[in-house]
C-alpha cells in the first residue's frame, strides 16, 4: 500500500471529531486543518545560565534556584547522534554564564519545563534554528517563524546543514530504539483509520481507536453529507516509547494546513486516540483528546471564538 498517495475524503475532520466532539463537527466545516495545541505562558523567570546539558537543554540559577528548561519549538541533536557535541558546544560559547529571560510555558516535554530564551529582545531559541545547531521542531510545533529560521540555515548549509541531508531527532530516536516494523505499523493503522473516515465506516474507526476514545465516540453520529472534497496525506512517524504521531498533510492551493493524528500502544497494537489540528492557515490551535472529549470543549470553544473574530 502507498502510504504517500493522496487520498480524497469528504470532510475527514468533522468525521474525526466523532470522538465525543460531534458539536466541533458542527462549526467546523469551513476550513478544517490540522496542528499543535498552543502552549500558554504562565511565567517569566530571568536567571544566570549555569549549565548546558545539549542543544536545546539549559540549567539556570534563578533566585538562588538550580532550574531546567527545554527550548521550545526546536530539537538539537540527541546525545550519540553527528552534531551533537557541536551543538552543545555552540550554545555552550553562546550562553553560558550569560543572564538569559525565560518565558516559562505550561508544557513539559520528557520532563522538562519548556520556555522561549530571551537574551534582550533576541529570541535564543530561533537564532539556534537560524545557526543551524538545532532543527525546527516540526513534530511538536507549528511555528511558521522557526520553520522558516530552518529553510534559511538549509539554505546556507549552516552548523548541522553542511552535513548535507541529517537526520532529525525524532526520526533518529525511531531509528534507533523502534523495533523493525513499528513505523510501518502505525502508518497503516492511521491510514486505516483514515480510510473509514473517507468511507463514512465509524464502526471500522472505532476498530482502530483506543478502548477508551471508542467507548467515548457519540452513539448518535452517522457521519457527515459534506461535499466538500479535500486532500490528504500521510507524513513523518514520530514514536517515543509507547505513543507516536503521524503528520497528516492537507495543504491545497488556498492554504497550508499540517496536523498530526495521535497514537498509542494498547494491549500490543497501535490505536488512535486524538488529533492535533488548527481552524485556519493561522487560525486558533488545540488538540482533541478522543479518550477525554469534555477536556477538549473549553479549549474548542476559545478556538471558535477567535475562529469568528478572524472571519472564519
Amino acid at each position: 500500500m502507498n502510504h504517500n498517495r493522496p487520498i480524497i475524503v469528504r470532510d475527514l475532520t468533522v468525521r474525526c471529531l466523532l470522538m465525543g466532539t460531534v458539536i466541533a463537527g458542527a462549526v467546523l466545516f469551513g476550513n478544517p486543518g490540522f496542528a499543535v495545541a498552543k502552549p500558554k505562558v504562565v511565567s517569566t523567570v530571568t536567571g544566570e545560565v549555569t549549565g548546558v546539558v545539549s542543544g536545546d537543554i539549559l540549567t539556570l540559577t534563578v533566585d538562588g534556584e538550580s532550574r531546567s528548561f527545554r527550548l521550545d519549538g526546536i530539537d538539537a541533536p540527541n546525545a550519540g547522534q553527528p552534531f551533537a557535541e557541536e551543538s552543545r558546544d555552540a550554545v555552550s560559547k553562546l550562553l553560558l554564564g550569560k543572564t538569559v529571560r525565560v518565558d516559562v510555558l505550561d508544557t513539559s516535554r520528557d520532563g522538562e519545563t519548556l520556555g522561549r530564551v530571551w537574551r534582550g529582545k533576541s529570541s535564543v531559541n530561533k537564532y539556534l534554528i537560524t545557526q543551524g545547531w538545532a532543527w525546527h521542531d516540526a513534530p511538536n510545533t507549528s511555528a511558521k517563524s522557526l520553520a522558516a529560521a530552518e529553510q534559511l540555515a538549509k539554505q546556507a548549509k549552516r552548523g548541522l546543514w553542511a552535513q548535507g541531508d541529517p537526520v532529525a531527532p525524532w526520526q533518529w530516536v525511531t531509528s534507533q530504539e523502534t523495533p523493525e516494523g513499528d513505523a510501518g505499523a502505525v502508518l497503516e493503522v492511521a491510514w486505516s483509520f483514515l480510510e473509514a473516515m473517507k468511507d463514512n465506516d465509524v464502526e471500522a474507526a472505532k476498530k482502530l481507536m483506543t478502548k477508551k476514545a471508542a467507548a467515548s465516540a457519540s452513539a448518535n453520529f452517522s457521519g457527515s453529507d459534506d461535499e466538500t472534497e479535500r486532500d490528504y496525506e500521510l507524513g513523518a512517524v514520530a514514536i517515543t516509547g509507547t505513543t507516536a504521531s503521524v503528520k497528516v498533510d492537507m495543504s491545497d492551493d488556498a492554504m497550508s494546513n499540517e496536523g498530526k493524528l495521535l497514537l498509542k500502544q494498547e494491549s500490543g497494537a497501535w490505536r488512535v486516540h486524538g488529533m492535533a489540528m488548527v481552524l485556519g492557515e493561522e487560525g486558533p490551535e488545540f488538540t482533541i483528546d478522543f479518550e477525554n472529549p469534555e477536556k477538549s470543549l473549553e479549549p474548542l470553544v476559545e478556538g471558535l471564538g477567535e475562529a469568528v473574530k478572524q472571519g472564519f
